[in-house]
């Protein structure tokens, strides 16, 4: 989710600096992740199951004179040879990350993945406009909290696709009954048992909204927020793409893969929660679905009392903006 939000500014600066008709295809379970983009002329979605050449028979006869392959995996690959079509291919650099992960030697350069994206098209002459992300809502789509309790709210992220990229609830319980805004947890169905948990442990106002929500709803909820907290997840770009201050927690991963909140020219604070100091990290690029070292020091080595009153003390200079 987190990837094609971050591919954003490549369909603005396609469609707005060039005369190319711009088409996107992506899985149909990421259909609304793109469907509102006014950039996207034509969007293509991959059929659960459907085979490589069967996709290829389907838009072989759009005839397109490019192809630009952000994924960069076997089946995109394959993709764009079977269609015999000119391509520029990202460059993902997983020498440089293997090295970063197990050895612990950076050579990542110091980029965020969005212009290294926007590299992948030097061809055609196209340049960051530095509007930072985008993310668009349907109208149909939109979610109104109707508590007036909630006029202000902080929303908090619950979930993460892989275990160490999530916040504990040994964490979050902690730090959440010492944030003093009124707090609307959000994640998917696969996260509602974490979520519940959470909630019956909170003794402010809480909202628990998880599982309740499409993805277009949940940015409508996140539209509305005073402020965002998240772990490196699809949530926390679809927050950046909306401009919203983050607190962001880090766990397995790091900023240095270049996949931090991206806003461009425009100024929104940041406020980055992550353990120092720890030889493990960064143990993977992606996420696991276990700490291979046995600890998680990257998500419990943090005190939750110390980073409730960081919090406060950004969330207070947010209000008072």
């Amino acid at each position: 989710m987190g990837d094609i939000v971050l591919t954003s500014p490549v369909l603005r600066v396609l469609k707005n600096q060039t005369s190319a008709e711009v088409h996107y295809l992506t899985k149909s379970s990421f259909e609304s992740l793109i469907s509102e983009n006014p950039y996207v002329d034509k969007l293509w979605l991959l059929k659960k199951g459907e085979s490589v050449s069967s996709l290829t028979k389907r838009l072989k006869e759009q005839h397109f004179d490019l192809i630009v392959d952000l994924h960069n995996n076997i089946r995109s690959i394959s993709f764009s040879k079977l269609m015999g079509v000119p391509t520029r291919r990202f460059n993902k650099l997983n020498v440089e990350k293997w090295l970063f992960v197990n050895l612990k030697y950076n050579r990542l350069p110091d980029l965020h993945i969005v212009d290294r994206y926007l590299d992948t098209l030097s061809c055609l002459d196209v340049v960051n406009d530095e509007k930072g992300l985008d993310f668009f809502i349907s109208p149909k789509q939109r979610f109104q909290l109707s508590d007036p309790n909630f006029e202000e709210y902080v929303v908090f992220a619950v979930g993460a696709a892989h275990y160490t990229k999530q916040v504990p609830i040994s964490q979050a319980i902690p730090l959440l009954n010492h944030i003093s805004a009124p707090v609307v947890l959000i994640g998917g169905p696969d996260d509602l048992e974490r979520a519940n948990q959470i909630a019956e442990s909170i003794s402010g106002p809480l909202m628990n909204l998880t599982g309740k929500l499409s993805i277009q709803e949940s940015a409508s909820v996140i539209s509305g927020a005073s402020l965002v907290m998240a772990p490196d997840t699809g949530m926390m770009h679809i927050a950046a793409a909306l401009k919203k201050p983050i607190v962001l927690f880090w766990g397995s991963t790091s900023k240095e893969f270049g996949m931090y909140p991206y806003y461009g020219r425009n100024e929104v604070p940041v406020l980055n929660i992550k353990v120092s100091g720890l030889k493990c990290r960064p143990c993977t690029k992606y996420g696991k679905s276990k700490c291979p070292m046995g600890h998680f020091k990257c998500m419990l080595q943090w005190n939750p009392m110390e980073v409730a009153e960081e919090i406060e003390t950004f969330y207070r200079e947010l209000v008072r903006k």
